[in-house]
């Protein structure tokens, strides 16, 4: 995380952090779609990976997240810097893209790529669809094709705009 490529944003949110040595509680105070920094007693060493229980106020329920810490840092004397783990976030579920776009003051819509062909062709074309679901981009596609054409892919796309 030293090479944050991702813009950080400032927001508290209260998280659990389950890992080896124990479940902690913990305060994050910036995040960003790959990492996040996290206020916290716990002495998870660089390496380990833990699971973060998030609970933001802008989000009804919790988000999971799967992290690897990488990097720790003990509170200083005169308390001028929070002790605290840095994380890498190991999966990125859309509840929590969406929190990062809320943070960011964007919304988020999910995109997938629905890639199409004809049947006994060969060449395929793709599809980008924004909607709530896979079912809903399986569905908008089914409505655009003809009678002699299969989907072959549908997958999500990850993508998060960046604001300077």
């Amino acid at each position: 995380m030293s090479d944050r490529v991702e813009p950080r944003y400032k927001k508290r949110i209260p998280c659990r952090i389950a890992g080896e040595d124990g479940s902690y509680s913990g305060m994050i105070l910036n995040l960003s779609r790959t990492g996040l920094f996290i206020q916290t007693r716990a002495g998870t060493k660089p390496g380990s990976e833990v699971s973060l229980n998030l609970a933001p106020d802008l989000q009804p329920d919790a988000i999971q997240l799967r992290t690897r810490v990488v990097w720790q840092r003990k509170a200083t004397s005169s308390l001028t810097l929070p002790g605290g783990i840095g994380v890498e976030i190991q999966n990125e579920p859309t509840s929590y893209l969406e929190l990062i776009n809320t943070v960011m003051g964007n919304s988020l819509e999910p995109e997938f790529r629905v890639r199409i062909s004809k049947e006994g062709s060969p060449r395929s074309w793709t599809m980008t669809f924004r909607c709530n679901s896979e079912e809903e981009a399986r569905s908008l596609a089914l409505e655009g094709m003809g009678p002699d054409e299969k989907i072959l892919e549908l997958a999500p796309i990850s993508k998060l705009g960046r604001v300077n």
